[in-house]
C-alpha cells in the first residue's frame, strides 16, 4: 500500500514527464492537478504541486546540482524517466527541510523500480545521495530520522 505522499510523489512524476514532452508551463500542468475535488486526492495534490512549482522555480539550480555530480553524462543524455525521478529528488533534497535524506532517496528509489529499467533504482541512488553529499544536507542517507 502507498502512502498519500508517495501518490503525490508519482502524479508530480508523471506530470513532470509529461512537462518534459509537452513543454507546457507549469501553471498548465498545476491547473490540471489542482482539478481535482476528492479532498485525499487534494492533500495529495498539494505535495505534487508544491514538488513542481519548486522545480520550476528553481530549474537551473537543480540541474545544476544534478550535472556536478554525474561523471562523463550530461543531463540531456538521461532517460525522461530517470531525469524527472532525479530532478524530483533533488528537490526534496534542497529545498524540502521538512522531508528527511533518507526518506526523500528511498522515495524515489522506489519510483525508479516502477518508471525506470532495470540499472534506474542503483543509478537513482547514486545520483541522489551524491547530490545529498556535496549539499548543506549532507547527512548520511539513513541518518535522519
Amino acid at each position: 500500500m502507498s502512502t498519500p505522499r508517495r501518490r503525490s510523489r508519482e502524479a508530480a512524476l508523471q506530470a513532470e514527464f509529461a512537462r518534459s514532452h509537452t513543454q507546457d508551463d507549469i501553471d498548465q500542468v498545476v491547473t490540471i492537478l489542482g482539478s481535482v475535488s476528492e479532498p485525499e486526492l487534494r492533500r495529495q495534490d498539494e505535495f505534487s504541486v508544491r514538488l513542481l512549482t519548486t522545480l520550476d522555480r528553481h530549474e537551473e539550480e537543480i540541474d545544476a546540482a544534478i550535472a556536478s555530480v554525474l561523471k562523463k553524462w550530461t543531463t540531456d543524455r538521461l532517460g525522461a524517466a530517470d531525469r524527472a525521478i532525479i530532478r524530483l529528488g533533488a528537490v526534496e533534497l534542497l529545498h524540502f527541510e521538512d522531508v528527511p535524506v533518507s526518506v526523500a532517496i528511498n522515495e524515489y528509489i522506489e519510483l525508479a523500480k516502477l518508471y525506470g529499467d532495470t540499472d534506474s533504482p542503483r543509478f537513482v541512488n547514486g545520483v541522489l545521495d551524491a547530490i545529498r553529499k556535496s549539499s548543506a544536507r549532507g547527512e548520511p542517507a539513513g541518518g535522519r530520522s
